[in-house]
């Protein structure tokens, strides 16, 4: 079974500030390829900081990952993949666009959807994360260089 790291008293939290940041119309589906922020890369490392994250801490990680794209007119990814360095049994982490709560997943466990592409190159510790589009992963170091992959 996943495990959740956003937690409000007891409940699982659903991020309004993820829900809301689909790809508008004036994307026109560009994939941001320029290197990624010091502010974008703060917020991705915070993922996996703890075990929980509250709901005004996600509210900000949120915030940050969505003014990545939104300041440059890009596509949102569907969503991210990372490294899960909480240990063993973990192994992957995600986070999604679509509402979708953070989890943590075990060695083995199917990632859902379009994010298990992405999780051989989350196991290898080269990126911070990946961002999975429909088309392509987009692998971000550490140091915010970004390598596209298309399928």
């Amino acid at each position: 079974m996943p495990r959740p790291i956003v937690r409000s008293e007891g409940r699982l939290v659903t991020p309004d500030a993820l829900r809301n940041t689909r790809p508008s119309t004036h994307t026109g589906g560009r994939v941001l390829t320029t290197p990624r922020s010091a502010r974008y890369l703060t917020a991705i490392g915070r993922l996996d900081v703890s075990a929980t994250l509250g709901p005004l801490d996600l509210a900000e990680v949120a915030d940050a990952i969505a003014r990545e794209f939104a300041d440059q007119w890009a596509s949102v990814p569907l969503g991210f993949v990372g490294h899960c360095y909480l240990g063993p049994p973990y192994e992957a982490h995600t986070l999604t666009i679509d509402g979708q709560i953070i989890e943590h997943y075990v060695r083995g466990q199917a990632l859902p959807g379009r994010l298990e592409s992405a999780r051989s190159l989350a196991r290898t510790e080269h990126y911070l994360v990946i961002e999975v589009y429909p088309d392509r992963l987009v692998c971000v170091r550490a140091d915010g260089s970004v390598v596209s992959m298309e399928d």
